[in-house]
């Protein structure tokens, strides 16, 4: 899924722009058949606390960081709950972003430099990362990681997805929408000092296309790229076998790694390489926090890089617990013992109700659908578009978003998600509201 709101919330709520207390609070998600909604809870202090606990309190020199969490038929339409997408559970509240004078907000509000600095933050996800590799990640966990780690030649505004600069300052386009010529930023710098180059994005590209990697992406990217090469040092120029609409938000938005650190590791040894599984040092990037530790069922631990070229984070620390049970999680944002996370609709209205909890709403790519078996072979039900059409007017979606998503998210209108540059449902030539008697004609 496209992970533009993480990534951007990564750089507005820990890269330099956001205090501990004005970290995010709930998520929605949005689909094709049955939109849903996940809740994003952040614990918030009571005014007692406030005045001396504006950061999260350091752990005792002779604890661990994080305290480890115990948690003790082919004839019908196929019915698909889209959770297993990448998502991007995270958002901030538009009231309480702060950022550095000069910074505005990804929303489009200037707010004022923060008076705190420091401390620590903790994500509470029922998911482990798979990798810490960027060319490697298909999962959401991963991704949420790496986003905290390094960057991308572009990136999507989390509002409208359209292409905004990254490590590119800017890009041209050929007339004839194959030649996309990208000039990267000159202070760019890995988390070891050295200077990132057009060579960085060579190599990430040519490794998600070689077969031996293992990268999702590779058939995508072979298909549609010609060439990748580096005209300069800050100069990269792509040429597609043909043109594609969505080159841009769809596959310049993939993480670069350092050819630096990975140039001599055979594509076949990628998956169980020191980058990959995790070690200090090695497992580098270029964004604003730096790789500490993984300790695989538990947590990972992030600190801050100094020298990120868009400004020190204000955030010292990030962590992600680990927490399998959703509803234990949902009862440690309510003690405070994380500060925000995903939790599951059933504990939304609870979790509002308290005081020291605050929750907000966004959009996301996520949905529920159902699909029809069209293979004439195994069913001939679905075959006809008036069937289709009467299964969908007979449907009522909005009684389901209430009684199965506790009414948190709403119906669908059309095939593209709320978030998406295509979204837009004024075009459409019939909207499918809840209508039995039109099902029955």
């Amino acid at each position: 899924m496209n992970d533009g709101v993480s990534r951007y919330l990564n750089t507005d709520v820990l890269g330099a722009t956001m205090t501990r207390r004005s970290i995010l609070r709930k998520g929605a998600a949005f689909g094709l058949t049955l939109p849903v909604a996940a809740s994003i809870l952040a614990a918030c202090e009571t005014d007692d606390d406030a005045a001396d606990d504006d950061v999260v309190d350091e752990p005792d020199d002779d604890e661990p960081a994080v305290d480890p969490v115990d948690d003790t038929d082919d004839d019908e339409p196929d019915v698909e709950d889209d959770d297993d997408v990448e998502e991007d559970p995270d958002d901030t509240d538009d009231d309480d972003v702060a950022v550095d004078d000069d910074h505005e907000s990804i929303f489009g509000d200037d707010y004022e430099s923060p008076e705190n600095q420091g401390g620590q933050i903790v994500e509470g996800a029922f998911a482990d990362a798979e990798t810490m590799n960027g060319i490697l990640t298909q999962d959401t966990a991963s991704s949420r990681v790496i986003s905290m780690i390094t960057k991308s030649v572009i990136g999507t505004h989390p509002e409208t997805t359209e292409p905004i600069p990254e490590l590119a300052e800017d890009w041209d386009i050929s007339d004839d929408g194959l030649e996309y010529t990208f000039h990267l930023r000159e202070d760019v710098t890995w988390h070891d000092g050295e200077q990132l180059t057009a060579e960085d994005v060579v190599y990430t590209f040519e490794t998600h296309m070689d077969e031996d990697t293992g990268s999702p992406r590779t058939s995508e990217l072979v298909a549609r790229i010609d060439t990748v090469e580096a005209t300069d040092d800050y100069t990269v120029q792509f040429t597609l076998n043909m043109p594609a609409s969505p080159f841009l938000q769809q596959n310049m938005v993939y993480y670069i790694v350092p050819e630096h650190i990975l140039g001599d590791v055979a594509p076949a040894d990628l998956a169980a390489h020191d980058y990959s599984t995790g070690e200090p040092g090695v497992t580098i990037g270029c964004g604003p926090f730096q790789f500490e530790e993984w300790v695989s069922g538990d947590y990972v631990m992030l600190t801050k890089y100094e020298d990120y070229y868009e400004g020190e984070p204000n955030i010292d620390t990030w962590i992600r617990r680990i927490v399998p049970d959703q509803t234990v999680l949902a009862q440690q944002i309510g003690t405070g013992e994380v500060d925000y996370g995903a939790v599951q609709e059933s504990d939304y209205e609870s979790l509002d109700q308290q005081d020291s909890v605050n929750v907000t709403e966004f959009d996301t790519f996520n949905f529920t659908f159902f699909i029809y078996q069209l293979d004439e072979e195994r069913t001939s039900l679905f075959q006809e578009p008036e069937v289709r059409q009467a299964l969908v007017y007979g449907l009522d979606r909005e009684s389901m978003v209430n009684a199965i998503r506790f009414g948190v998210g709403e119906v669908a209108r059309g095939t593209m998600p709320r978030p998406s540059w295509a979204y837009d449902p004024d075009s459409l030539e019939r909207d499918y509201e809840f209508d039995p008697d039109r099902a029955r004609e």
